[in-house]
C-alpha cells in the first residue's frame, strides 16, 4: 500500500521539470473548539473535534492553554487529603480561612508559606482518616460554622467566632463519631452514619437537637450503603421544584420531592434510577447549573437527563458521552482508589473531574475538564492535586508532598523557594481531527504548516502532520528565545511584535509522509496563556487511490 501511494504521488508531480515550482493547495484545519471526542471512530470526528487535547481547552474564542500553578504553602508535612475553604463575612476577606486535613488532624494554612499550624488532632489516625466532606453553615443568629465529617473521626465543627475546631454534639440520638457525611437540604442539615443506609435530619435552621431517621436503605434495588445526598435545584430557591437525591454506593439514585420528609402528604419518591457503582470517597457528585452530575463506573451522568428518560447507559446523547469511555476505562482499575473528586471552577467556567494519582508520568495527575459554555472536553495534565477546594475566585489544591498550590496565569510549578527561577512553562499537546480536504481518495503530501496563537508570553511549539489515522503525541520542545520583536532583528511574520499579542509561527517545511487524510499533531510550551486561533496546512496533491 505504501509503495502504491508513493508511485501515485510521483506520477502526479514527477513530470515537473527541474527548478519548476510546485503549486501547493491550502487546507485550513478548524480549531477544535468542540473539544475531545474519544467515543466516535477515528474517521467519524467532527472537523472541530480533537483526538486528544492536554492542557489546552476549548473556549468561545479558540482553544486556550490552562493556567499555571504556584505554591501557596510548603510546610504541611503530609499528603493532603481534604482541602476546606471558609468564606467569612468581611468585605476585605479577612475572615476567610483555608484548612487542610492529613491522616492525623486538621491544619490551618490560611496564611500560606510556612505559617501552618495544627488546629485539631484526630482521635483516630489511619489510612482512611482525613478523607471527608464539609458544609459551611450560617445559623439563624448569623453565626458561621463549618461541619466536617469523615469515615473515621465522625463529625467535627469549626466555629468562626472562636476560630476553633472541636468535636460537637449534633444530635441527642446520633453518636457523632458514627457520622460519615454531612449536607444541607431545604434549610435542614442531613447526616449519613456508619453502616446504615438510612439518613438523619435536624429541624429547620438547627445545627443540633433531636435528629429524625429517614429510611433509604430499603428503597435501594441493588443494596449498599448511602454514599451521598445532593440537591437538584430548578431555580435558585427552596420551592417545590427542588429535589432531594440520595445515592447508594451501588449506584442507585432516589429522587424525592416535597417540603417535610416526615409527612407522606408533602414528601414523595418521584424517581428511581441506576448510574453504576460509585467510586471511593464522598466527592463523587456536584450540584451545578441546575443539575447534579454524578461520577460512577459508567462515567459522568446528568441527573436531569435521567429524569428526562435518558438512561445512564445511553450516554451517547449527553455531552459527557464523548469521554465517558475514558473515565470508565480508568474506573476499571481505580474505582476503589481514593482521589476521585468532582468540582466546579466558576472562574474558568468549567467542571473538573480529578482522577487518583498514578505512578506513570504521562497521566500521573489527570483531570477531565468540561467547559459549560462550549459543552466541550479537554484534559489537564501535571496539576498535582490530591484534593481541591474553591475559596472566592481561586482554586486551591494539596499534593502528596504536603504543599498547597493555587492556579494563576503564568508558569507551572512556581515554588516559594525561588519563584523567579524555578517555574516551568505550561506544556500543551493536541491532535486534531483527520481531514481529506474535500478530496477523498486523493493522495496528499503536506509541505508546510502554519499555526497562529494569540497571547502574551514566551511560546515554543513543535508540530507535524500525521496521515491515515496515525495516533501519536510529539516530543516536547523548548521555548522561543524572545517574547517580543526587536526592530531590524526579528523576522517578519515570525515574531511577537511589540504592542501586539498575536504570535505568527513561521511557515515551516515538514518532512516526508503521504496519505489520503491528514491531521495536525502539535505540542508546545508557554509562559502565559495562549489561544490557538488558526491552523493552515499546505500540501501537494497527488493521484486518486
Amino acid at each position: 500500500m505504501f509503495r502504491t501511494q508513493v508511485m501515485v504521488l510521483r506520477e502526479a508531480v514527477g513530470s515537473l521539470g527541474k527548478g519548476q515550482q510546485i503549486k501547493l493547495q491550502s487546507l485550513p484545519f478548524p480549531v477544535p473548539m468542540k473539544g475531545v471526542n474519544a467515543l466516535s471512530a477515528f474517521s467519524g470526528l467532527d472537523p472541530e473535534e480533537a483526538h486528544f487535547m492536554y492542557n489546552i481547552l476549548p473556549t468561545e474564542q479558540g482553544i486556550t492553554t490552562r493556567l499555571g500553578t504556584a505554591e501557596y504553602s510548603n510546610d504541611v508535612g503530609f499528603a493532603i487529603r481534604t482541602m476546606i475553604g471558609f468564606v467569612g463575612k468581611a468585605d476585605d476577606r479577612s475572615g476567610d480561612k483555608l484548612f487542610a486535613t492529613g491522616d492525623d488532624g486538621i491544619y490551618a494554612v490560611t496564611s500560606g508559606a510556612t505559617n501552618v499550624s495544627k488546629v485539631f488532632s484526630f482521635a483516630s489516625a489511619n489510612d482512611s482518616a482525613g478523607y471527608g466532606n464539609y458544609i459551611q453553615w450560617t445559623a439563624a443568629n448569623g453565626a458561621q460554622f463549618i461541619q466536617y465529617a469523615d469515615s473515621v473521626n465522625g463529625l467535627l465543627e469549626y466555629n468562626a467566632a472562636s476560630n476553633s475546631w472541636a468535636a460537637v454534639t449534633a444530635s441527642t440520638n446520633i453518636t457523632e463519631t458514627s457520622i460519615r457525611f454531612v449536607t444541607v437540604h431545604k434549610l435542614r442539615i442531613w447526616y449519613l452514619t456508619e453502616d446504615n443506609g438510612n439518613a438523619f435530619y435536624l429541624p429547620i435552621n438547627a445545627k443540633s437537637g433531636s435528629a429524625t431517621e429517614f429510611q433509604l436503605g430499603s428503597k435501594y434495588l441493588n443494596g449498599g450503603d448511602t454514599a451521598g445526598i445532593f440537591n437538584l435545584t430548578q431555580d435558585s430557591g427552596d420551592g417545590l421544584d427542588d429535589y432531594y437525591l440520595a445515592v447508594s454506593r451501588a449506584g442507585d439514585v432516589l429522587v424525592y420531592q416535597g417540603t417535610d420528609p416526615s409527612s407522606a402528604s408533602t414528601w414523595s419518591l418521584v424517581g428511581r434510577y441506576q448510574v453504576g457503582e460509585i467510586p471511593k470517597g464522598r466527592k463523587f457528585g456536584i450540584e451545578a447549573q441546575g443539575d447534579v452530575m454524578l461520577l460512577s463506573a459508567n462515567g459522568l451522568t446528568s441527573v436531569k437527563d435521567l429524569m428526562l428518560g435518558v438512561e445512564a447507559y445511553e450516554s451517547r446523547r449527553s455531552p459527557a458521552s464523548k469521554i465517558s469511555n475514558l473515565i470508565r476505562s480508568r474506573m476499571e482499575t481505580e474505582l476503589q482508589t481514593a482521589g476521585w473528586e468532582v468540582m466546579v471552577y466558576p472562574t474558568e467556567g468549567v467542571l473538573l473531574i480529578q482522577s487518583p494519582e498514578r505512578s506513570r508520568s504521562t497521566d500521573r495527575y489527570l483531570h477531565y475538564v468540561f467547559n459549560f459554555n462550549t459543552a466541550a472536553w479537554g484534559f489537564w495534565r501535571d496539576v498535582k492535586s490530591l484534593s481541591m477546594t474553591m475559596l472566592r475566585e481561586r482554586i486551591y489544591y494539596g499534593d502528596s508532598e504536603g504543599s498547597i498550590w493555587y492556579m494563576v496565569d503564568g508558569e507551572d510549578n512556581v515554588t516559594l523557594a525561588a519563584p523567579a527561577a524555578d517555574g516551568t512553562p505550561v506544556e500543551f499537546s493536541l491532535l486534531t481531527a483527520y481531514s481529506s480536504g474535500g478530496l477523498p481518495g486523493q493522495v496528499k503530501r503536506c509541505a508546510v504548516i502554519k499555526p497562529i496563537f494569540r497571547g502574551v508570553g514566551l511560546l515554543g511549539s513543535n508540530y507535524q502532520v500525521l496521515y491515515d489515522y496515525e495516533f501519536e503525541e510529539l516530543p516536547a520542545i523548548g521555548l522561543n528565545s524572545t517574547s517580543g520583536a526587536i526592530w531590524n532583528t526579528a523576522k517578519w511574520d515570525a515574531a511577537l511584535w511589540v504592542g501586539s499579542n498575536t504570535t505568527n509561527i513561521p511557515y515551516s517545511t515538514l518532512g516526508g509522509g503521504i496519505g489520503v487524510v491528514m491531521a495536525v499533531s502539535l505540542r508546545g510550551q508557554s509562559t502565559g496563556r495562549m489561544t490557538l486561533m488558526e491552523i493552515t496546512a499546505f500540501y501537494e496533491p497527488g493521484g486518486v487511490m
